[in-house]
Order: C-alpha cells, then sequence, then structure tokens
C-alpha cells in the first residue's frame, strides 16, 4: 500500500479505548486522553495494535497469542485496551492499546516489532497524527 493510501486509511479508521470508554480521532485533540496524561504526568502517546502485520489478515489464534506477547512486553508502561479499525472497507476491528509516556521514536520501533507499517501517536493537548514505521 502507498504511503498516501496508508495514512489515508488510517485517517479513516476508528479508535476506541474502553475503560473508560472513548474514541479517538486523527482530526482533533482529545480531552479524555489529555486528562489521562495529565493524571500520569505524561505528555505523548501512542495507539497501537500487534494485529495483521502488514495490513495482512492473520489467524485469530495468530492475533491472540501476538497480542499476549504484546501486552506482556508493555507492563512496564501505563496502558489502556482498545480497538482500532473498522474503516469503510471493512477492516476487522484489531485490538490495540493507549500507551502513554511513550517516545516516538519508541512507539515506531513498537510499531516495527510488532509488523505494522503506521501507528497514531500524540501529545498533550495537540491532534495526533499518523506516523510511518519506516521513516
Amino acid at each position: 500500500m502507498k504511503s498516501e493510501g496508508l495514512i489515508k486509511a488510517f485517517e479513516m479508521a476508528g479508535y476506541r479505548v474502553e475503560e473508560p470508554r472513548f474514541d479517538i480521532s486523527i482530526t482533533q485533540t482529545n480531552p479524555h486522553v489529555d486528562q489521562l496524561l495529565q493524571n500520569h504526568g505524561r505528555t505523548s502517546w501512542a495507539f497501537i495494535t500487534p494485529f495483521n502485520p502488514g495490513s495482512e489478515v492473520i489467524s485469530d489464534d495468530e492475533n491472540e497469542s501476538r497480542w499476549v506477547t504484546f501486552k506482556r512486553g508493555l507492563e512496564d508502561h501505563i496502558t489502556y485496551e482498545g480497538f482500532g479499525g473498522g474503516q469503510e472497507d471493512s477492516s476487522p476491528l484489531e485490538k490495540s492499546l493507549l500507551i502513554l509516556g511513550v517516545s516516538l521514536r519508541e512507539a515506531k520501533i513498537l510499531g516495527r516489532r510488532y509488523g505494522q507499517d503506521a501507528i497514531v501517536f500524540g501529545h498533550f493537548n495537540q491532534k495526533p497524527r499518523v506516523v510511518l514505521t519506516s521513516k
């Protein structure tokens, strides 16, 4: 998928944190994320999934195994479970984590480690952005 198409797909996707329950949009700042950042004394965040590396759908069992490993590797981070995806092209929802206090560099490394072509990254009181992990 070309970079422009990939970015557009991520921008159109939905992102939801389950508890506390709220949605994240690429087009606007998010007071819920900002409140979590303030509560934990952090200034940056990322929304990342380990599911379906390279935008290729894999089996539920493989995705679940990747999920367990992903979560275990982030036990020392402040995380909130959620889902991403559900674009107009009927992409499946993918378990994801909102990770607080992660740097852009670390978020890109995590994304690459789990085969993701792009991630969502943001700072306090700023609109999030889609970041390609290859750059």
